[in-house]
């Protein structure tokens, strides 16, 4: 176990000692569970098996096994990830709204170019996707109406670059 996030340990070792500790924790299992049930049908009933009940240290005294520290950490790492989580939700609002503008000025400019019937059946595209365009730039600006929003996160309900305007260099290895 202490091999899992030794730097340089490889994802297929990492994967062969997970699923070996998956077998021999099922084998555990399957053992307390069967010591119990038989442990049961005596009479008088013996105690059920506790693992830990030998160990050489009270672990039940130990601040990390109180149920209001536990409850703690795990709001902690909850708002944690809610934190990260934040980071990638800016991202995808800025690649919606580059993706939603690019497509808008791509469709209207091929409809600019066409007359024939094929331009009304783009028309008709174009006006079935801005109603939707339209719904998700409402639910955005909702978001920013919230109580709990922050000034500071509005820059990332602006567009981003077009990537065909990047100059983009690939350089030589």
């Amino acid at each position: 176990m202490a091999r899992l996030n030794v730097a340089g340990t490889g994802y297929k070792l990492r994967k062969h000692i997970a699923n070996a500790m998956k077998t021999r924790s099922k084998a555990i299992q399957t053992a307390v569970a069967m010591f119990n049930e038989a442990a049961s049908a005596l009479n008088p009933p013996q105690q059920a098996f506790d693992i830990l009940w030998d160990a050489r240290e009270d672990v039940c005294q130990r601040k990390w096994a109180t149920s209001s520290n536990r409850l703690l950490m795990h709001d902690f790492f909850h708002l944690i990830r809610a934190e990260e989580e934040l980071d990638n939700l800016h991202l995808e609002i800025q690649h919606l709204l580059t993706y939603m503008r690019d497509k808008e000025d791509e469709i209207l400019g091929e409809v600019a170019k066409l007359d024939s019937e094929i331009g009304l059946q783009l028309r008709r595209y174009w006006w079935e996707r801005a109603w939707y365009n339209h719904l998700h730039y409402k639910r955005l600006n909702t978001i920013k109406k919230l109580p709990g929003f922050q000034p500071k996160n509005l820059c990332y309900f602006k567009c981003g670059t077009r990537v065909s305007n990047v100059d983009i260099r690939m350089e030589r290895w």
